[in-house]
């Protein structure tokens, strides 16, 4: 089951990849909201062009770690 979410995963974060527009400057693909207003505290989120290819390397890496672990402990 861990193996088939993390390939979904991994599949969901190949959309970044398409989506992305290398040309435009600043973050993309931006959430942003308020969590604690009254201390200015918000919940930020974005991804740039550093951190798409580290988000894409992760959800890679998760199902062939998956694959590893299964395989060494049956």
């Amino acid at each position: 089951m861990a193996f088939g979410i993390s390939v979904l995963t991994f599949i969901v974060s190949l959309r970044l990849l398409l989506n992305f527009a290398p040309g435009e400057a600043g973050p993309q693909f931006v959430e942003r909201y308020w969590w604690v207003p009254q201390w200015g505290i918000q919940y930020f989120l974005a991804v740039d062009g550093i951190s798409l290819w580290l988000v894409l390397l992760t959800t890679l890496l998760s199902p062939i770690a998956i694959l590893f672990v299964v395989e060494r402990h049956p």
